[in-house]
């Protein structure tokens, strides 16, 4: 998956067609971004919250979310560093 973003460009610069917009080129990757363009489509979509603070992401787990959360790198590819947390 590390060639989307070089693809998306490639495209863009030589105007293939068929191409896919440039625009969204970034939700191809990371998958915050990925789960807030499907939210702003009126998709159903999974609570989320993005951070490099862990005290930030409690208060989310505690406050907004609550246990068990889904924690995952944002431009991972597959299942690739995908923790399950129950606590």
């Amino acid at each position: 998956e590390v060639g989307v973003l070089l693809t998306d460009l490639i495209n863009h610069k030589l105007q293939l067609p068929f191409a896919n917009s440039i625009k969204l080129s970034s939700a191809r990757r990371n998958k915050f971004i990925m789960q807030e363009v499907i939210k702003n489509c009126g998709i159903a979509s999974i609570p989320q919250c993005s951070s490099n603070n862990l005290e930030n992401i409690i208060h989310w787990i505690n406050n907004i979310c609550n246990y068990p959360v889904v924690v995952k790198p944002i431009s991972s590819s597959d299942a690739e560093g995908v923790k399950f947390c129950i606590s």
